[in-house]
């Protein structure tokens, strides 16, 4: 009797890609029990985790209850076996089994992440608080396309720089690390899928989410991996990290918090709806998230229980921006909501006039957004009184972000404004080939976005 041979590769794919157990079990004509058998292997070998395989858990008990189990007289053994010693059926095998990615479950010892570096992180929305706001000069008056970087795809995700490298990932599976100065590639990183999370970078090293459920850590100065840790889902949530702990969301409705020396699971706290929020940190030892749920959700982020929850009438894709007593946050019904810290109460509410799925900047004493109706909207940050509103010529989902009394954000529309925070009038504007969902980074006296055209903009 012939075994079946199955790559390891290729059943891991099928497992990430979520098949169900008959599916995958009819694609490689395969029995329940050579299926738990298979399974054990990967996960003794450490190419999978348990949390990747919450769909086979009938199969993973079956597996783990004996070392053996014959798919076609049922005899089971405590030895570990490829043909049964009862029959002599050949049960599915592995090819070529892969080995573990290195500090799967630890960090090595070699690892290049400098735990004692004091050197401060660079994140997206240019801090933990989300506020979008930079202690940067930006572009007064636009006198030049600096560089310009041509990429694979669509560029939904944020640039974040640190030193002279700015790292952004796009839709075509990489993440790139740039020369702030020219925009040459200084080293790139090929993932599974399409990366829209931006990525959070301390500790010398690049953190990240991946579509296909990965959390990463890269090496900030060569791009090799150091760490992994596999979430049950896509990750589209830009990680924060704090205190040798990770925090994330994915589109299975988990936000998570992976102890950052052990890649271990610290907790997991369950909404009602997929996280592609960012999660936003401050110093009172919470963590304050959107869901499509609906829902800001405020976490301690030693234990993982909710503090409180606040409801809205729809779905919450941007990050909150946290001042001192308030979190603020737009959502898909259409209304900007300002809420308080301590307790979780609404302090005020806006209509907007159209959906908002980015994220608001804080600063000068306004809060800003943009909805789908395309307007750009500054409300005074205290009281929510609309202040001036600006219209684009399409939709706006680019979170807009603030420096030296500028605003600067994207639009459907293809282009990039630069208005004036006072007054909402507008500076100058930059023509892309592309809808611009991408939020800007500001640093020095230089403006970088991303476009769906694929390219990445430097602009002084």
């Amino acid at each position: 009797m012939t075994p079946k041979t199955i790559k390891a590769k290729d059943l891991v794919q099928d497992i990430r890609a979520d098949m169900s157990p008959a599916a995958v079990m009819s694609k490689y004509g395969i029995s329940a029990a050579e299926l738990g058998f298979l399974l054990k292997k990967l996960l003794k070998v450490e190419v999978i985790t348990s949390q990747e395989l919450a769909r086979y858990q009938g199969l993973q008990t079956v597996a783990s209850a004996y070392t053996f189990e014959c798919p076609d007289c049922g005899s089971r053994d405590n030895q570990e076996r490829d043909q049964c010693p009862k029959c002599g059926a050949l049960v599915a095998q592995i090819e070529e089994e892969i080995e573990a990615p290195p500090s799967q479950r630890t960090l090595a010892s070699d690892s290049r992440i400098d735990m004692t570096s004091s050197e401060a992180g660079a994140f997206y929305r240019g801090n933990l608080k989300r506020t979008g706001y930079y202690e940067a000069k930006g572009v007064r008056g636009l006198t030049k396309l600096k560089w310009k970087f041509k990429t694979g795809g669509w560029i939904s995700a944020a640039p974040v720089a640190l030193k002279d490298l700015v790292y952004i990932a796009g839709w075509d599976g990489r993440l790139y690390a740039l020369e702030l100065e020219t925009g040459t590639p200084r080293w790139v990183f090929s993932g599974q899928g399409p990366i829209s999370s931006s990525p959070a970078i301390t500790y010398n090293a690049v953190f990240f989410g991946t579509s296909d459920g990965r959390a990463l850590i890269l090496s900030g100065a060569t791009g090799d991996q150091l760490w992994v840790f596999n979430a049950a889902a896509s990750i589209n949530s830009s990680p924060a990290v704090s205190d040798d702990v990770v925090y994330f969301g994915a589109s299975d409705g988990y936000v998570y918090a992976v102890d950052l020396i052990k890649a271990s699971l610290k907790w997991k706290f369950k909404t009602a709806g997929a996280v592609s929020s960012s999660p936003a940190l401050d110093d009172d030892n919470r963590l304050y998230i959107g869901s499509y749920d609906g829902s800001i959700h405020c976490v301690n982020t030693d234990s993982g229980e909710n503090i409180w929850s606040f409801k809205t009438a729809g779905p919450i894709s941007g990050v909150p921006a946290l001042s001192d007593t308030a979190v603020y946050v737009g959502s898909w019904d259409g209304a900007f909501y300002c809420i308080n810290k301590p307790d979780g109460d609404l302090q005020w509410k806006m209509k907007s006039g159209g959906k908002i799925q980015g994220s608001p900047a804080l600063g000068y004493g306004g809060v800003y957004f943009g909805n789908a109706a395309g307007a750009a909207i500054c409300c005074d940050a205290k009281t929510g009184r609309e202040k001036w509103r600006e219209q684009t010529g399409g939709p706006i989902a680019s979170s807009p972000v603030l420096a030296f009394f500028s605003v600067y954000m994207g639009s459907d529309d293809k282009t990039f404004y630069t208005l004036d925070v006072n007054t909402g009038k507008r500076k100058w504007q930059f023509l892309t080939e592309g809808a611009i969902h991408s939020s800007a980074l500001i640093i020095n006296e230089t403006v970088i976005f991303g476009s769906n055209d694929g390219h990445v903009y430097a602009l002084e």
